[in-house]
């Protein structure tokens, strides 16, 4: 068999073999897709960045009547998804009450905004 074809052959196999690692999610197991959670999160939540404060982000949650025990994580995880790939911290100074929990401002959409912002590092 003359060299150029194996070569082309061994091309080819190298090809195919990432795109089969790329369809069965082994990036994503290894840390390098979106993070998920392992189990589903009770409520729906979206991370939204401060364009001028990197380390600042805000928290969309839809979860109306919810108190804040429910609504916890899912306020949490995208945070701390946020906090750990972008600065390399799990840690977070969330935006207080008067009564030390932390602060959901309702909006007229009927979701609730919640303010943190990445520490450490």
């Amino acid at each position: 068999m003359p060299r150029h074809l194996s070569s082309r052959a061994v091309l080819v196999g190298l090809i195919l073999a990432i795109g089969l690692v790329q369809g069965c999610g082994i990036r994503k197991r290894l840390g390098f897709g979106p993070a998920e959670p392992d189990v589903a999160l009770p409520f729906e939540a979206k991370l939204d960045k401060n364009k001028e404060d990197p380390r600042s982000f805000r928290v969309r949650l839809m979860a109306q009547g919810a108190d804040i025990e429910a609504t916890r994580e899912s306020i949490r995880f995208p945070g701390t998804a946020y906090c750990v790939t972008t600065f390399g911290t799990a840690e977070i100074d969330w935006t207080l009450d008067a009564s030390g929990d932390w602060q959901g401002v309702p909006q007229a959409d009927g979701t609730t905004v919640y303010s943190g912002r990445c520490t450490g590092r």
